[in-house]
């Protein structure tokens, strides 16, 4: 059901559209916005976009049989997705139309700006209210990037282009002026330095008044320059005690999103919306992994460079053979580690010989991630395989996790099981191999996962592997229709950067009631 104003959304650095996603799908079928305009530089994250836009040109949750044979096929190349989007010719270009390949600060700029001022050119004329959404990307300022560039001799924060496109998307605020704005980024941003001031405080001083800010040089498109109060979605505004930087701090886990995720996320409104008595995010209790990932299919870990003569569908049945027989056989001959741990070990030992398979668990909130169209295929979900030394290690790490309520350290492991690294026997990544237990939030889901599953170790000990695409995409609470394009390190990497969309949605609950009190919808 489409009122008869939706706000209109734009999304910047938009990824494959998390923030996006709970924006579009607050309070569906009766959705209180619409996104106009996603921008995202990197091409397969693009085509990510491009299909679920197509997916809302029907009415949230309405999308056509043909979208659902798709996501079903296997077949997910470009070719693919434009046949299909040549079967609906008004929705496809629609489609292409709201997704847009561009990366700011790029020199496409001057083709962002207009297609900005096309696509929200009625909200001018009748001084209707609109929301910008997104956040520059964060990898010049997130804790672990710092650490890795500063073992780049060359490398400086005021050296990374990256810390400076902040300044881009200000532009962009101080020329089209929306009501509101949701500014995304990573908790290390608090610390970060430019020129041996914190990057926050000069961020949060220039988007208050960016009509003072001397590097914007551009003109408002409506002729007046307004300002900008800035709030926090988890602490109450107070007049006698301003927010501090650590205020914009949003903990996911403690907002219904089974992920430790901690981000700093910034309300701005404009002078002329200002009402500071909205109210914040909700403290809702803490949701455990296995509620989240418990009922997908189980999927066995594999070897990885495996060189048979087997059809794929036999190497799997294979691989599982294999593995039985390895761990059987390994875990009889090493004892020397917790009692715990052992009972466990052979308990997993046991249930793999005769195929008992994890217990289900129902997701904790079905109507959001589960789809009655999808006839039970769940895409993005094939595992990647290991090595084999990995696998041994996998299944020790996860067994460890349920004897002992939390993920080994090195000094934990068997010395047969210790990687073949210098670092095994110093005090650096002293936590190399981690696995997510069932009774608890996952650690944050970041683009890492793309590089290893190490961070990432199922917790069900007969499965033997890290998390699939799919289940990093559940703990980042994004609906089973919702499909990645790439191969799969390309997958993984969409996921670890996105918002939250469950998160998204309760953001824009907060929007909507601070544009309504206007009384100019």
């Amino acid at each position: 059901m489409k009122r008869d104003f939706q706000i209109p959304v734009i999304d910047l650095f938009a990824g494959p559209g998390g923030l996006g996603e709970g924006f579009s799908a607050y309070n569906a079928p009766d959705t209180h916005f619409t996104i106009r305009l996603s921008i995202e530089k990197d091409k397969v994250a693009h085509n990510t976009l491009t299909l679920r836009s197509f997916f809302r040109q029907f009415g949230y949750g309405n999308a056509p049989d043909k979208y659902y044979d798709f996501i079903k096929s296997g077949k997910y190349n470009k070719d693919n997705l434009d046949e299909l989007l040549g079967k609906f010719e008004q929705e496809g270009i629609a489609a292409r139309k709201e997704a847009l390949c561009l990366e700011l600060g790029k020199n496409y700029n001057n083709i962002i700006f207009r297609k900005i001022r096309e696509s929200i050119a009625d909200i001018f004329e009748n001084d209707k209210p609109w929301v910008l959404i997104g956040g520059p990307p964060c990898q010049a300022y997130s804790l672990i990037g710092r650490a890795r560039n500063k073992a780049k001799p060359e490398w400086s924060l005021e050296k990374d282009a990256r810390s400076e496109l902040y300044k881009d998307y200000l532009k962009i605020l101080a020329k089209f002026q929306p009501a509101i704005f949701v500014m995304e980024n990573v908790k290390g941003i608090l610390s970060a330095k430019l020129n041996g001031k914190k990057v926050f405080n000069l961020i949060t001083q220039d988007l208050k008044q960016l009509g003072k800010v001397h590097y914007i040089n551009v003109k408002p498109l409506n002729g007046r320059q307004y300002t900008y109060s800035l709030y926090s979605f988890a602490k109450k505004y107070e007049p006698e005690n301003p927010f501090e930087p650590s205020d914009y701090l949003i903990k996911t886990e403690n907002h219904g999103v089974p992920q430790k995720r901690h981000r700093i996320i910034i309300l701005g409104v404009r002078e002329d919306y200002n009402d500071c008595s909205f109210d914040i995010l909700t403290h809702t209790e803490q949701i455990p992994l296995k509620k989240t990932i418990g009922d997908l299919p189980s999927k066995y870990g594999s070897f990885s460079n495996r060189r048979t003569g087997l059809s794929k569908f036999d190497q799997k049945l294979s691989c599982y053979d294999q593995l039985r027989s390895m761990l059987t056989d390994y875990f009889s001959s090493i004892n020397h580690y917790d009692e715990k741990t052992h009972e466990i070990i052979h308990e997993y030992c046991d249930a793999i010989k005769s195929e008992r398979n994890w217990r289900r668990n129902r997701v904790f909130n079905p109507d959001w991630f589960l789809c009655d169209k999808l006839d039970g295929h769940f895409c993005n979900h094939e595992p990647r395989s290991h090595m084999r030394s990995d696998l041994l290690r996998y299944f020790f790490v996860s067994c460890f996790g349920i004897a002992n309520g939390k993920s080994p350290k090195l000094a934990d492991f068997p010395e047969e099981l210790l990687p073949a690294h210098k670092n095994a026997d110093s005090d650096v990544f002293v936590d190399r191999f981690k696995v997510q237990l069932a009774d608890l939030p996952s650690s944050t889901v970041t683009c890492h996962i793309s590089k290893d599953g190490h961070y990432y170790i199922h917790p069900d000990p007969s499965q033997c592997r890290s998390l699939t695409v799919r289940e990093a995409a559940r703990l980042q609470t994004f609906p089973d229709d919702y499909f990645f394009f790439g191969g799969r390190t390309q997958q993984y990497h969409q996921v670890g950067n996105a918002v939250p969309p469950l998160l998204a949605r309760q953001i824009a609950g907060v929007v909507f009631q601070i544009i309504e009190k206007s009384g100019r919808i």
